[in-house]
């Protein structure tokens, strides 16, 4: 009886199995699908899904959509065809689930990247922008198949200003700062984008005047050392009797620069004297002075030699390298053109001279 019982259990083992989800990928024709598209995918159920049906569902952000395709599998349990994917998929990653329906076992796809839909116009921020000043621009180029780079173009009174490009996400999309020229007319302007893979939108927007005025520096700054910056942030509310801020941005980082007497008085005038960390750098980067009300001022400054007597002080966070100031045109803007490659998105075509 014993002996009896065990062979019937062995026989049962077949339908007592439950499914699994086989190593074997799910191929597919692009990992950067677009909603609503159809690919070509093939894999296999194994001999126990031969001569049956394959359906399909897309798995994203914790849910599941069921696709309408269904393929067939042969004798051997391949197989291959066309599925169209739910017009209804977000931008992002997601993953495709075939489920071999004579056995219940599933396959996966790599993961798959899903673009967002190309912008129309910019993201642009409410705050105003102003001449010399940092603008946050953000949009999408959409299907980059996870590569490319979009070109920005600033024109104002009739001039073009070409600004650094942006890399893009997977997804196509783009976000970060551009460095108004100082050289701009204030008024109407006009922002233009021109993806890689051929998008291309824009947005109007109103350029103020520059945040500050008679804009100095008591020498060329060294790294390790003090240097007075001063100026006028511009006679508006929120201006007076506050505190500024000075940034150093290069490559992509941010440099806090710790100041002291930083305060604008009652007319918005400002003379602090600012230190820069020996690890700051020593090559072209961006001053950025932040006013009391938020509005910002760039310019372009050149960073000495490093001196070697002076440590950095407690509160000073070094996360790049240096500022700087140049005379040299073509020189800067090709230098400003990698910078922004790496994430600055400085100007080409800055006015590097110091305004006083």
């Amino acid at each position: 009886m014993k002996k009896l019982i065990i062979v019937s259990a062995a026989a049962l083992l077949p339908f007592l199995a439950s499914a699994a989800v086989l190593n074997n990928s799910l191929n597919t024709a692009t990992l950067f699908p677009t909603p609503g598209s159809t690919t070509n995918v093939s894999s296999t159920c194994g001999v126990s899904g031969a001569n049956n049906s394959v359906s399909f569902a897309l798995m994203q952000n914790g849910g599941s959509v069921q696709m309408n395709s269904t393929l067939s599998t042969d004798s051997n349990g391949s197989f291959s065809g066309n599925v169209t994917y739910p017009a209804v998929a977000a931008p992002g990653q997601a993953t495709l689930v075939a489920t071999c329906n004579k056995s219940g076992d599933t396959i996966n796809s790599q993961p798959l990247t899903f673009p967002a839909p190309a912008s129309t116009s910019f993201g642009l921020p409410s705050t105003a922008a102003t001449i010399g000043g940092l603008l946050n621009v953000s949009g999408a180029c959409g299907a980059s198949n996870g590569i490319g780079n979009v070109a920005l173009t600033l024109t104002s009174n009739g001039n073009t200003y070409p600004l650094s490009g942006f890399n893009l996400t997977p997804t196509g999309t783009f976000s970060g700062n551009v460095v108004i020229p100082n050289n701009v007319s204030a008024g109407s302007a006009n922002l233009t984008a021109v993806c890689s893979n051929l998008t291309t939108f824009s947005s109007n927007f109103n350029i103020g005047p520059a945040a500050v005025d008679s804009f100095a520096m008591s020498s060329g700054p060294i790294p390790g050392t003090s240097v007075i910056i001063s100026g006028v942030c511009n006679n508006v509310s929120g201006n007076l009797n506050g505190a500024t801020a000075f940034n150093v941005l290069r490559n992509g980082s941010v440099t806090n620069l710790p100041a002291s007497n930083n305060l604008t008085n009652g007319s918005g005038m400002f003379s602090s004297p600012v230190f820069f960390p020996s690890n700051v750098g020593s090559d072209p980067a961006t001053l950025v002075i932040s006013c009391p009300n938020g509005s910002t001022f760039s310019n372009v400054i050149m960073l000495g030699a490093v001196d070697p007597g002076v440590a950095t002080p407690v509160g000073a966070v070094a996360a790049g390298f240096g500022p700087s100031q140049t005379s040299n045109y073509l020189f800067l803007g090709e230098i400003l053109f990698l910078a922004g490659l790496a994430g600055l998105f400085a100007v080409k075509g800055l006015n590097q001279n110091v305004q006083k």
